[in-house]
């Protein structure tokens, strides 16, 4: 999933993901930041301290293909990081690849929360996941992908609705559906919230990630991109937290 993101928005953002414990972070910096609880730890712990390790894109198509034929797969990284050896004795299969330099920026847990939106100034509510998924499937084909790279939608939402709007629109087409929200806690004074959201990127992060949930929790924060807490939306459910940025009108195409 982050290896489609990676390609897309560019290395020189994001080049891999980090695996710390039970715990894979991919962060972009430009359009989402994810933290996934993994079934088991993936790194060990070395005096004290849990390691991160960083895997680049360079790897995936390898390390997928392999853990394919046999599960788990042990990894070992030199002490500089700068060799990854990959043993499997089952198979009597040993590689030695040489480690890239990584861009994976995870951001701290201060720098998390100014992104994310303040509890006492949010829109919070609910969403079904698999409606979700539905509605955007209204949008397939009407737009060409060399306009709408992103898929950039205008959601929009009341304080005392019980349904959002999302919408797009350009010269030829305007496509506009309802999606209905459940739960609402409303914490902020404004009467209704808008903003555009990549939901290329947010698609496949539910349609693959959800493992099974139904339902994901929406935050947003009621101030714009540029302000402290304005510039996150975040998608939480067991197991998986997303932060989505709100995207500007200039990061349409």
């Amino acid at each position: 999933v982050v290896g489609k993101f990676i390609t897309m928005i560019g290395a020189d953002r994001v080049t891999g993901l980090a695996l710390e414990g039970n715990t894979l972070m991919y962060s972009d910096q430009a359009f989402s930041i994810v933290k996934k609880t993994l079934s088991t730890d993936a790194t060990s712990t070395r005096n004290g301290k849990v390691d991160r390790r960083f895997i680049p894109q360079s790897m995936f198509a390898f390390l997928s293909s392999l853990v394919k034929i046999k599960n788990p797969v042990n990894v070992t990284y030199s002490d500089d990081d700068s060799l990854v050896y990959v043993n499997e004795p089952d198979m009597n299969f040993e590689a030695l690849l040489s480690m890239p330099l990584v861009v994976c920026e995870y951001p701290d847990d201060a720098t998390l929360a100014s992104i994310c939106p303040d509890p006492k100034d949010e829109f919070r509510f609910d969403i079904d996941i698999p409606t979700f998924l539905t509605k955007m499937s209204t949008f397939d084909g009407v737009f060409p992908s060399s306009t709408w790279r992103w898929k950039s939608v205008d959601f929009s939402i009341g304080s005392a609705d019980s349904v959002a709007s999302l919408a797009h629109s350009n010269f030829n087409a305007e496509v506009d559906t309802d999606l209905p929200v459940t739960n609402p806690a409303i914490t902020s004074s404004k009467p209704n919230l808008s903003f555009k959201i990549a939901t290329i990127i947010l698609y496949d992060y539910l349609n693959k990630l959800a493992s099974g949930n139904q339902t994901v929790n929406v935050e947003v924060g009621a101030g714009e991109p540029d302000e402290e807490h304005g510039a996150g939306i975040k998608f939480t459910l067991p197991g998986l937290s997303i932060v989505m940025s709100k995207m500007l009108k200039e990061e349409e195409v």
